[in-house]
């Protein structure tokens, strides 16, 4: 995976009260470090991609 070539879906700012359920890091061929994160909540999931 390359960081650079991923399409912006969408960009929002989360708010409320989350929970950590899943957490993935990993570098893209570039030696980006990328983190995937899987928020919960009480009405569903949220799917994050973090990269600095």
């Amino acid at each position: 995976m390359k960081l650079r070539n991923l399409n912006q879906q969408s960009a929002q700012i989360v708010s409320g009260t989350y929970r950590i359920t899943g957490r993935v890091a990993q570098f893209d061929e570039d030696g980006i470090a990328v983190i995937k994160l899987r928020l919960s909540a009480s009405d569903g999931d949220l799917n994050c991609l973090c990269a600095d």
